[in-house]
Parts: C-alpha cells; sequence; structure tokens
C-alpha cells in the first residue's frame, strides 16, 4: 500500500511539474500583460536596454519599482537575444521557477535522505502555481528572488564557513 500511494504522490508531483512547464510554455508569448506589473517591468528593462538609468527621478513617464536592478538585467540581457516584448522577461521568470524547483527538490532531498522527498516538495511547490497568484511566469522579480532565496538556503545547508556564509547573504 504504502508503495503504491509513493507511486501516486509521485505522479502527481511530476504532473504538477509539468503541468506548470506546458502552462509556463504557453503562457511566455501571449503578447500583452498577464498581470498588472508587467508593463512596469517592460519599461524598466527597455530602460536598461536604451542605456537609460533604472533608477532616475519620478516623473509622469517613468517611476522606477523599489525592486534591486538584478532581474531588470537579467532580463535586458534576454532581451538582447529574444527581442523586445514580454517574452524575455518571462524566460527569465520561467527559468528562475525551474531553478527553485530543482534547488526545493535538492534541499528537501539532502536533509531527509530521499529524493522522494524532495520531489513531492518540488511538485508542491509547483501545484500551488495557481493558488498563490500564477506569479512564477510573469515578468516581475518575485521567481528570481524565490530561486536567489533557495540558491542561499542551498550554500548554507551544504558550506559551512565565513565565505558560505557571505555567498548566501550575497545571494
Amino acid at each position: 500500500m504504502l508503495r503504491a500511494l509513493r507511486i501516486v504522490l509521485a505522479g502527481l508531483a511530476v504532473l504538477a511539474l509539468g503541468t506548470f512547464v506546458v502552462l509556463a510554455v504557453l503562457r511566455a508569448g501571449h503578447p500583452y500583460e498577464l498581470e498588472w506589473q508587467e508593463g512596469g517591468v517592460l519599461a524598466h528593462v527597455e530602460r536598461l536596454a536604451r542605456g537609460a538609468p533604472l533608477y532616475a527621478a519620478p516623473s509622469l513617464d517613468y517611476i522606477a519599482f523599489p525592486y534591486p536592478p538584478l532581474y531588470y538585467a537579467f532580463a535586458a540581457g534576454a532581451r538582447a537575444v529574444l527581442g523586445p516584448g514580454f517574452l524575455a522577461p518571462r524566460v527569465v521568470s520561467i527559468a528562475a521557477s525551474l531553478v527553485a524547483f530543482f534547488l526545493l527538490h535538492r534541499i528537501v532531498a539532502r536533509r531527509t535522505g530521499s529524493a522522494f522527498a524532495g520531489l513531492c516538495a518540488a511538485g508542491l511547490f509547483a501545484a500551488c502555481y495557481r493558488f498563490a497568484g500564477a506569479w512564477l511566469d510573469v515578468a516581475r522579480v518575485d521567481a528570481l528572488a524565490v530561486a536567489l532565496t533557495l540558491a542561499g538556503v542551498e550554500i548554507v545547508l551544504a558550506r559551512r564557513g565565513v565565505l558560505a556564509a557571505a555567498a548566501a547573504g550575497a545571494l
């Protein structure tokens, strides 16, 4: 019975992860905002692409979001390859979400000694996609923030010492 339950749970986790990937790919090329902040994020990315300062004095045309610049820099880099529009920042968010799934798996598997538990953790996070607001694949800083936070947790759990703590803090 326990083996059957584990197979069902693993199947559901894989289904949740696969569903996220399919939905993210289908939504990535949508030409309009999927969420209210995406237009503002796109304005930030376009400013970086033009060489304009990201954090300038507020004006009627532009007010910077109060977020760190790393996501916008990654999205501007993706824009150089993928072109203007929502696709580039969404690809950054999707990639960051996939990294977050991987890191959740790795952290939980390492702490529990069970790859199954790691798969269930990643699958549960993916399954919460819609219930948490469906923001893992949109042009927002959140997915990258989650991935970087989990990377910091992974470093702290895997390594000891001042350098590991500094690297985790930097992330």
